[in-house]
């Protein structure tokens, strides 16, 4: 499958000539070369300067403004996606106190040591790398996912099969996940079969140690009796 496609001219050319080149080239949309995409991604240059163009299956062109990369960034962490893993970064002043840093770097080692204990899949992400310094937590996880709900009854039953899976190791850690929620879930697509992950461990707690306070917006589809 094409997912990329150029025009390069040389620095006497102006940008919008291989842009409009690049247009015309893409004027036949063949759905065996470019697949079920919604889009496909091109560029044109002329000399040093680059133009990045989204071209869409009903053939418009659209540039893309190229933006320098920005790491997701709230008040409790900073994540950074690179390569083929997620960079998660907890610093000390971002937590409430001495001991909710502490915890979140004890749920980390924890999942750590759980990866390296068990040699079957969790489906709990796997800490490929964790630093831990005095006011600062540096963990690099995987794999990387997206959210994908099951489609059918086969992959209901697999999805209800990897979470159980992924609970019950990490309840054998002596940990209660706290937060299992769609936004929390995601689909592998690598393997053959795809499977789902649990992630976010953020909001996990001993037993006893804590009430969990469930007041997430409901998302979905509810249906009343006739």
């Amino acid at each position: 499958m094409l997912v990329l496609r150029g025009e390069e001219k040389d620095a006497l050319t102006h940008i919008d000539v291989p842009s409009n080149e690049l247009f015309q080239k893409m004027r036949y949309w063949n759905p065996i070369v470019y697949g079920d995409l919604p889009y496909t991604l091109g560029y044109a240059t002329s000399g040093e300067q680059l133009r990045v163009l989204a071209i869409d299956r009903h053939l418009h062109a659209h540039v893309i403004p190229l933006m320098p990369f920005t790491p997701d960034v709230n008040d409790k962490r900073e994540i950074e996606l690179i390569n083929d893993v997620i960079r998660r970064t907890i610093k000390r002043e971002q937590c409430r106190d001495e001991m909710d840093f502490k915890r979140l770097a004890d749920i980390y080692t924890t999942l750590q040591d759980l990866n390296n204990r068990v040699r079957e899949k969790t489906y709990l992400q796997t800490v490929r790398k964790l630093n831990l310094k005095d006011d600062l937590l540096c963990v690099r996880l995987s794999p990387l996912g997206c959210i994908q709900p099951p489609q059918d009854v086969d992959q209901v039953r697999e999805w209800l099969r990897c979470m159980l899976t992924a609970l019950k190791y990490w309840h054998s850690c002596n940990y209660c996940h706290g937060d299992v929620r769609w936004p929390n879930i995601l689909y592998d697509p690598t393997s053959d079969s795809g499977y789902w992950i649990l992630i976010d461990m953020d909001e996990s707690r001993k037993p006893n140690t804590t009430t969990i306070d469930w007041n997430h917006k409901f998302n979905g589809h509810t249906q009343l009796p006739a």
